[in-house]
């Protein structure tokens, strides 16, 4: 399954310099999942698309950090709005379809 993109220890400080950022936000969120800090890495994911909503990779990013933790539904949710946003987003579409296999 996909992850996220790994980032550098210490990832939370362009955060803290720059709140309402939206690349901090997506590149802290990234940071959190790859570390499995996945109860951190959600609201951060969230405020970031409050910050884009028309981001489609950090849709998709928040819906395998929820996949991850066994929240399918919610992941669905959101696999389904990175393909709205992006309809050939290839990487969901076979996210989602592996979601939901049984």
């Amino acid at each position: 399954m996909p992850k996220p993109a790994d980032r550098q220890p210490g990832a939370a400080a362009p955060l803290e310099e720059r709140p309402g950022d939206f690349g901090a936000c997506g590149c802290l969120g990234n940071a959190l999942a790859g570390q499995n800090k996945l109860d951190e890495a959600i609201p951060v994911y969230l405020t970031a698309l409050k910050l884009s909503p028309a981001d489609y990779q950090t849709e998709f990013n928040l819906a395998l950090t929820l996949s991850r933790q066994g929240k399918k539904a919610e992941a669905a949710g959101h696999y389904r709005q990175a393909l709205r946003l992006n309809p050939n987003y290839t990487e969901a579409q076979r996210a989602l379809r592996q979601l939901q296999s049984p």
